[in-house]
């Protein structure tokens, strides 16, 4: 049996189940940073945030959720009505 640290995935990427994830590690530092970080990789075109995200009615939840198994979208926000 391999130990856990030989099945550790690399720094950079995780492995869950039939899933491969990988990130990007911007910083370790406050939210003071990362914020202005982001932002300016955003204005360099380097993190299109607008692009990750999509917003559904509360009616339609199911939709939400299929286009976000499919990867269609990356985080769908659902809008609650008041």
């Amino acid at each position: 049996q391999p130990s856990a640290a030989s099945t550790r995935p690399a720094p950079g990427s995780a492995i869950t189940g039939d899933v491969e994830i990988h990130y990007l590690k911007i910083c370790e530092c406050s939210t003071g940073q990362l914020i202005p970080a982001l932002v300016k990789l955003y204005e360099q075109g380097r993190f299109p945030f607008d692009r990750l995200v999509r917003y559904y009615e509360l009616g339609e939840i199911e939709q939400a959720l299929a286009d976000s198994a499919s990867g269609a979208v990356i985080k769908p926000i659902l809008r609650m009505p008041h």
